[in-house]
């Protein structure tokens, strides 16, 4: 007796009932179009006034997102053609171009190079984009368009840090270092403490040393040598020289930790190593006999070679989203 096979049946009616699925959940989305604006559009593309920033940003994102992320590739490509579609994007309210734009104008990027229209872009949606306010602050605080505004600069840094996520915040270590170096000279040393201990978190570079920094002069809310020391090798492992440094002084004052003065040689060799120009002259050598010079000596020859040179940050750019950002943990 032949069996029946219900096999192929039962695939062409799960098919059907797959595709009255995707039926049904089409008609429900609103109409998107990824493709290139019109002539008309382009034209209007070429004005550099920011746009009204009320517009829904899930509109945008669904509407232009994608195609302001292949543009924002090409131009890292220095492929301009579609350029003005991004300002097009821009003005249309989507936060993602508004700054992508604000940068190209900063850096004559695709356009004309010209900072005061770029703050315009970055404080025209600083509040829907936590990196076109910290956009907006670096260009406050390095006098660059605007005049130099430190107040402007926390201003628009504090927005950032507030909107952005845990993303965006480890994309831009410099923000915290920044805000607690300005309170630092404020002699603000709580606010400038709150900003250490953020920086300290994300950095271990300039983080770690500014936390370690404000607890060896004592602006610090409490004493901690034992944590001054752990920050200040693992700032000195990530690159500073200023780090080691202060090791140095440390071993050699007893100020932080035992007296050492083998090892104080071997710190102020490695802020040597790693910054020759400012640290060309050791101070900690006299008074140690020849086989503890050499031992100082060898033990900053490991440690350099094992230690790659650091990469710099840069605190003075303004940021297209696309960085990348180091910060030495």
């Amino acid at each position: 007796m032949a069996t029946l096979n219900c096999m192929p049946v039962l695939t062409a009616l799960y098919a059907m009932n797959q595709l009255r699925k995707l039926i049904v959940l089409l008609a429900l989305l609103p109409a998107v179009s990824l493709a290139e604006p019109d002539a008309s559009q382009a034209d209007s593309a070429r004005s550099d006034a920011p746009a009204d920033p009320s517009l829904s940003r899930t509109y945008e994102e669904v509407r232009v997102d994608a195609l302001v992320s292949s543009i924002h590739m090409e131009l890292k490509s220095k492929k301009f053609d579609r350029a003005k579609y991004v300002i097009l994007a821009a003005k249309k309210g989507n936060p993602k171009a508004c700054n992508l734009v604000g940068w190209m104008f900063d850096n004559g990027v695709g356009v004309k190079k010209d900072s005061v229209k770029a703050l315009r872009w970055f404080e025209s949606c600083a509040k829907r984009s936590p990196l076109a306010a910290y956009n907006a602050g670096v260009l406050y605080a390095e006098g660059r368009g605007p005049q130099r505004n430190p107040s402007k600069m926390v201003e628009y840094f504090k927005l950032g840090w507030t909107i952005g996520g845990s993303s965006f915040r480890g994309m831009v270590p410099q923000l915290p270092i920044r805000l607690a170096y300005q309170y630092k000279r404020q002699k603000a040393n709580s606010d400038a403490w709150e900003w250490a201990e953020k920086a300290s978190d994300l950095d271990a570079r300039h983080g770690k040393y500014l936390a370690a920094s404000m607890l060896v002069d004592k602006t610090a809310p409490y004493a901690d040598n034992a944590r001054a020391i752990s920050n200040l090798n693992a700032a000195m492992d990530a690159g500073s020289a200023s780090a080691a440094a202060l090791l140095a002084w440390s071993y050699a004052t007893g100020r932080l930790t035992e007296k050492d003065p083998v090892l104080a040689h071997e710190h102020e060799l490695i802020a040597y190593k790693i910054d020759a120009r400012r640290y060309a002259s050791p101070k900690y050598s006299a008074g140690l006999d020849d086989e503890q010079i050499k031992k100082a000596e060898s033990m900053a020859s490991n440690w350099r070679s094992t230690h790659r040179d650091a990469i710099p940050m840069d605190f003075v750019s303004t940021l297209d989203g696309t960085e990348k950002q180091f910060s030495g943990k």
